[in-house]
């Protein structure tokens, strides 16, 4: 073998490890970067539709983000609001009847307390009140 098809195989060689080595690091993220990646695809168009009509580029991803944020918030909610309805069904079905839901909801406004700052904790204490 020459010197030249030695150096070939030995940089396809490096080249493999060091992809390995860097699948391995990301492999936690990869999830992360793949949603990324479709988030740009889709948000994209929405982007230009936004550039047209307001001629700035930050105000346009503002707006894109802001949809994004609201599509996110608005599958949170409807989760949350099916998660609800099953835990109402259990507790009235009597399956869960030994937790004590008011000890859970202290735990939970504790928790809130001492993780939120203070003017946003009596905020939404307040709204939710």
């Amino acid at each position: 073998m020459d010197f030249s098809k030695r150096f070939d195989v030995a940089a396809g060689a490096f080249i493999f490890l060091v992809l390995l080595v860097t699948i391995y690091l990301t492999k936690d993220f990869l999830s992360t970067i793949l949603l990324s990646v479709v988030l740009v695809f889709l948000l994209r168009p929405l982007y230009a539709v936004f550039y047209r009509f307001t001629r700035h580029g930050q105000v346009s991803s503002l707006f894109s983000l802001l949809i994004m944020f609201i599509l996110i918030l608005a599958v949170l909610v409807s989760l949350t609001t099916v998660l609800l309805v099953e835990i109402s069904n259990l507790e009235a079905s009597g399956v869960i009847s030994d937790i004590q839901f008011t000890e859970i909801a202290k735990d939970f406004d504790l928790w809130l307390q001492n993780v939120l700052p203070g003017w946003f904790y009596q905020y939404s204490s307040n709204v939710a009140s």
